[in-house]
């Protein structure tokens, strides 16, 4: 591996991590809409914008290339891990 590609991954597995940490606190916010008022328009416009959103940044990402989509993947997997371990822990 070069440190062109070296940096390519950090940089990708970075935006990953950001966007999963966005994506996971959006759902803790969305999962509370709903419980709170029902499937309401705006609880349910929130929750697509949500998904869209990742989804088009993944997008976006997956134009760059297989490496930097694996990396961007991985780093969002973190981010699902550190958000399902947060959310499991006593209060």
């Amino acid at each position: 591996m070069t440190p062109m590609t070296l940096l390519v991954i950090a940089l990708f597995g970075g935006i990953g991590f950001a966007l999963g940490v966005a994506h996971f606190h959006g759902l803790r916010r969305d999962t509370r809409r709903y419980l709170a008022r029902g499937m309401s328009p705006g609880a349910v416009a929130a929750h697509a914008g949500r998904l869209l959103a990742t989804a088009a940044v993944l997008v976006l990402v997956a134009r760059s290339g297989a490496i930097p989509l694996v990396a961007a993947l991985a780093g969002f997997l973190v981010a699902r891990f550190v958000a399902v371990t947060r959310a499991e822990r006593p209060a």
